[in-house]
């Protein structure tokens, strides 16, 4: 009899193939499945709580948008009062010129004073301040 009756597999000494682990290295599918449910679960809360950092940074910039609206309004509003202050101003100047016209044509005022006031008035470095030029010497012109 030959021995080949008496061969029982390979032989212990025989080399195994690579990226083989032994036994007690394998992961059992509940615990891998245990594994990935808590990453699943990590990633959930992050995902959650990067929503709520959204959430209100939305918010904060949200509020900062209304403040800076609001001062847009306020200062809209300034500069249309500015805008009417402006307008008062040169209603006010038309007036005056209409009246000092009006004076010069009748005669009322002399023409030469009233340009020196306007002109120092105009080259004024103190602001509001107007010098008057003294009054004219003499009696006035009409006698009532």
């Amino acid at each position: 009899m030959s021995t080949w009756h008496n061969v029982q597999g390979k032989p212990k000494t025989q080399s195994r193939r690579a990226g083989w682990k032994a036994k007690s290295d394998f992961v059992t599918r509940v615990e891998h499945d245990a594994k990935n449910d808590a990453m699943l679960q990590t990633i959930r809360s992050d995902i959650a709580g990067i929503r709520g950092d959204i959430a209100q940074h939305r918010l904060d910039v949200t509020q900062q948008i209304s403040v800076i609206k609001g001062d847009v309004e306020r200062l809209n509003g300034q500069i249309e009062g500015v805008k009417g202050h402006l307008e008062g101003v040169k209603t006010s100047l038309n007036v005056i010129l209409a009246v000092l016209a009006l004076f010069v044509g009748l005669g009322l005022v002399q023409f030469a004073p009233l340009v020196k006031v306007v002109t120092d008035m105009l080259t004024s470095t103190t602001p509001g301040v107007v010098r008057l030029p003294p009054p004219a010497a003499g009696p006035p012109a009409s006698g009532r």
